[in-house]
């Protein structure tokens, strides 16, 4: 018999017969007990359980929430769900606003519960990378745990979905590599987050995304007894099909969640959808995956491949990780085309065309019965020339010249190889118009008398013509797009680079490095003792000791993470409001400060990796794909530094740190002395920031340390053609910039053939 049940959270109605659904299949929330409003006690590795109704009664009234918790006073309420209500509250203390969310109270008498929430904060504490959302803190008033976090005033994926319909590829898979991003940070932390969908993602006022809502997120170094064998976690349209059948979990189930995200953006519905849940989690282990192109045929076939090898039941057909998925990714987002791929173009098409004549040579010196002729030859190049062509670009989307320097053909759109079709009108048309010189040579042969090396000459100077023709349509604004490619709807690109540099993994390890194992830095006065601790902030070391300033590492008590002190005299000038609330990813964390003693002093987020001058000394210089990223980062933390006032005092390399990933984040202080003249201490914003820029290119590019008052001089590396034409602007080689605005804008028009974001 047909029932129905209504869900308390988003208040839908579901129909359902059998047993009754544990989670509703259209927010992916569990549903309550029928019996009873209060968490299940027999499964405490079940989804968390939230009050529902059956058809004809009320919802569960929710109990009213504090006015304040510590210093935080609650303004309203943002959303709820699982375990507890996200609210929207003001610091008393900072001023700032912040997300705060209080477990229910219908959670406070189950002991796991609790633990699985003050979990959450824990874990989610630990990550520090800009697409995660931050956590600020965890506390406890009256029994109730609560876990301040970084406000995210945007929509989630699942909001901007619903609101705007499915996205374009573009967009979608922008918005998923910031997932994947902030994913691998977790992954790198040995846990997964097992809750991935679209309402876990959060949207940043550029677009940008963050994820979060850790609240069942797992540890794989440490397990917990939260987590048992044969209990369903997650939400059912986004769980992998080892979470359904109860298996053990590795990271590849995030991998899964994060391809039905994938999924659900293109298409506007998860993989697998329905109005009863059970039937949903048995389709997830049972039932085939659907296609992205069978809801959606503009989406590429490429794209699709790759979605759907993230769906895969086995893991072992699975992406392996995020990173395998995050590279396929890459390799659809051809980056844009600059004049220096026509000289690569050129030159792969002269060893096809070379390599092809000396086939055609080969084969009629091979062929005793065949006469060896001018004619002859054309024919069979020709012929070669044709199939050729279309086998190999067709197949693997290169020729083994395009291979050979890096390029492929690809649809108009996508770095995928076009279909056979368009691949075979692409190469009749170059035929057209290079090979038609070929059937000039054989035809004048047979009609004049002329001699072989004639018409072989004529037919020449006509492929040229036709090369000519062919090359004419070529600009900028198409592409550098080939008459035979306009027609075809094909182009060629370069095929994306990544480098795979081996950097300093994991926050803090450069530092405890630095300090050597010592507590204390050499050139502390003898005698010197450091206080064990600041506020809520153990000291674990002396980082840089000085006159004017000293710098300590510091470690959150209750989140487990490091921080920097930096104490500071009574005299200097307190870091002010607008440099307290930037959140910005590429400019380090402020959180608290006070008074010790006779210093004032402020606790900052410690960087991860370490500073650039220390990379390049261990690594070596950069290629220019990673400087390109570095320098963008930097550039626009410095324009937005310096359009909110935000900029260092005193700037240099130094100041520059290079996370784990490649990325760059401006420090306020310098763990290192720097000789007076690479500091830049005068001069107006742009200009000061303008000559870091100079400092940093040179010495992540060339390894060299740029002194403020030295000749003007390109980087010695190799570069691309645009990337020397815009760094010499920079190094004032060429026509400086007149800001770090319009530098920014220049390096953004040159290929890096990586995802920039």
């Amino acid at each position: 018999m047909a029932m129905q049940l209504l869900c308390g959270n988003c208040n839908r109605t579901l129909d359902y017969s059998g047993e009754r659904p544990m989670f509703c299949s259209f927010c992916g929330n569990p549903l309550g007990d029928s019996k009873s409003n209060t968490p299940s006690n027999h499964d405490p590795d079940a989804a968390t359980v939230a009050p529902s109704t059956m058809p004809g009664s009320a919802p569960a009234r929710k109990p009213p929430a504090p006015a304040a918790l510590g210093s935080y006073k609650l303004l309203r309420e943002l959303g709820s769900g699982g375990m507890g209500t996200v609210y929207e509250a003001l610091d008393s203390d900072s001023g700032h606003h912040v997300a705060l969310k209080l477990i229910g109270a219908a959670f406070t008498s189950s002991p796991d519960a609790v633990e699985r929430f003050k979990q959450e904060g824990l874990l989610a504490s630990m990550l520090t990378h800009p697409r995660c959302v931050f956590v600020h803190k965890t506390d406890d008033e009256a029994g109730r745990p609560y876990i301040v976090m970084e406000l995210m005033e945007g929509s989630s994926l699942k909001d901007l979905v619903e609101r705007d319909g499915p996205l374009t590829p573009d967009d979608a898979i922008a918005k998923i590599l910031d997932v994947i991003d902030g994913l691998q940070a977790a992954h790198r932390l040995d846990f997964i987050h097992r809750d991935m969908k679209p309402s876990n993602c959060f949207l940043e006022p550029d677009g940008r995304v963050k994820v979060g809502d850790f609240g069942l997120a797992k540890s794989l170094v440490k397990e917990s007894h939260l987590t048992k064998t044969g209990a369903f976690v997650g939400t059912p349209h986004f769980a992998s099909p080892e979470q359904v059948r109860g298996e053990n979990i590795d990271q590849q189930t995030d991998v899964y969640s994060v391809a039905a995200t994938l999924f659900y953006l293109l298409t506007g519905k998860p993989p697998f959808w329905g109005s009863d849940p059970t039937a949903t989690l048995a389709r997830i282990v049972s039932d085939p995956v659907p296609t992205v192109r069978s809801l959606r045929p503009d989406v590429p076939a490429a794209l699709d491949r790759v979605v759907l090898r993230g769906l895969e039941r086995d893991r072992a057909r699975r992406w392996a990780d995020l990173e395998s998925m995050r590279q396929a990714l890459l390799n659809l987002t051809p980056g844009r085309h600059t004049t220096p791929i026509l000289g690569q173009r050129a030159a792969a098409f002269v060893f096809d065309c070379a390599l092809l004549w000396l086939v055609a040579f080969a084969t009629l010196v091979a062929v005793p019965w065949i006469e060896l002729r001018p004619a002859i030859l054309v024919q069979q190049a020709s012929a070669l020339f044709l199939a050729y062509f279309v086998i190999a670009e067709a197949v693997w989307g290169c020729s083994a010249g395009k291979a050979l320097l890096g390029l492929r053909v690809c649809t108009e759109r996508w770095l995928e190889p076009p279909l056979w079709g368009r691949v075979g009108l692409r190469t009749l048309v170059m035929v057209g118009l290079f090979g038609v010189g070929g059937l000039i040579v054989t035809s004048l042969e047979f009609v004049t008398s002329i001699s072989d090396w004639t018409a072989v000459a004529i037919g020449w100077g006509w492929s040229a013509a036709g090369l000519a023709v062919m090359a004419s349509t070529m600009r900028e604004r198409n592409q550098w797009r080939g008459l035979h490619e306009i027609v075809s709807r094909t182009r060629v690109a370069p095929a994306p680079h990544v480098a795979h540099r081996q950097a300093l993994a994991g926050s803090g390890g450069w530092l405890l490095s630095f300090l050597g194992g010592r507590r204390l830095r050499p050139g502390m006065p003898h005698g010197s003792t450091l206080p064990e601790k600041i506020a809520g902030f153990a000291v674990r070391g002396a980082l840089k000791w000085s006159e004017r300033d000293k710098v300590l590492l510091g470690e959150d008590a209750s989140l487990g993470r490091r921080v920097f002190l930096w104490m500071r005299l009574p005299s200097a000038p307190p870091l002010d409001a607008a440099r307290r609330a930037i959140g910005r990813r590429t400019r380090l964390r402020w959180l608290a400060a006070g008074r010790q003693g006779d210093w004032q002093w402020d606790a900052i987020l410690a960087p991860q990796g370490c500073p650039l001058p220390e990379f390049i000394h261990s690594e070596g210089t950069l290629e220019w794909s990673e400087a390109a990223k570095l320098l963008t980062d930097l550039a626009r933390e410095l324009s937005a530094a310096c359009a909110d006032r935000t900029l260092p005092q005193s700037l240099s390399p130094a100041l520059v740190w290079v996370q784990h990933d490649g990325r760059a984040q401006l420090a306020d202080l310098a763990l290192t002395v720097d000789t007076e003249d690479s500091q830049v201490t005068g001069g107006p914003d742009e200009h000061r920031a303008l000559m870091l820029l100079r400092q940093v290119a040179a010495l992540a590019l060339d390894g060299r340390v740029l002194r403020l008052q030295e000749t003007p001089a390109p980087v010695l590396a190799k570069l691309p053609p645009a990337a020397k034409t815009v760094l010499d602007r920079l190094l004032g080689v060429g026509t400086p910039y007149a800001s770090v605005e319009e530098f920014g804008n220049a390096l953004q028009q040159v290929p890096t053939g990586e995802h920039s974001g």
